[in-house]
């Protein structure tokens, strides 16, 4: 016979076969343990960006890393921290011109995500692009970055405002996002 009855038309809608309900776990906090959930082997992708640039005088971009871990590069929603931080640059241009501070906090929001900017005496400018909202830490996080900045220019080898390709460097961003972000 056929699964589905036939429409009950005082109803107006077929009803819906018979389904066997899964068996009830009930959990007593004082007998035992609350079941657990399976959890996966591999960490889930999170499609939340925690992006840090460097970007030259003339905005070129200089640096840049993902400091998610688990970031999903292969989400729709990727490449929109690279969209959030380039319109943020209009906002720091404008910032450098009316504050002398080189520490210039938020200068952008976009959804729960805030663009911090640092901007250095060769106007190079470090934007961090985060959820987080502690200064303390954003400022810590651009200070330890500076100072491996200005180790990377340095270097005799290095060509003024082209791009740092130092592996040095890119673990320096990394252990510093890791300790203070």
């Amino acid at each position: 016979r056929d699964a589905w009855p036939a429409l009950d038309p005082s109803r107006g809608v077929a009803p819906t076969p018979a389904r066997r309900a899964a068996p009830l776990t009930l959990w007593h906090p004082t007998k035992s343990q609350p079941p657990q959930r399976a959890t996966p082997t591999m960490a889930a992708k999170d499609t939340t960006s925690k992006m840090f640039v460097v970007c030259g005088r003339d905005a070129d971009l200089l640096y840049e890393a993902e400091l998610n871990p688990n970031f999903d590069a292969e989400s729709p929603t990727a490449h929109l921290s690279h969209f959030v931080l380039h319109a943020a640059l209009d906002n720091v241009d404008h910032l450098i011109a009316t504050t002398p501070d080189v520490y210039l906090r938020v200068v952008d929001n976009f959804n729960e995500k805030r663009v911090y900017a640092f901007c250095t005496g060769g106007h190079a400018k470090f934007l961090l692009l985060h959820e987080g909202r502690n200064e303390d830490a954003v400022r810590n996080f651009f200070n330890d970055v500076y100072d491996k900045y200005v180790q990377a220019l340095l270097n005799p080898f290095y060509i003024p405002d082209a791009e740092i390709t130092s592996p040095s460097f890119d673990r320096s961003v990394r252990a510093a996002a890791k300790r203070y972000l």
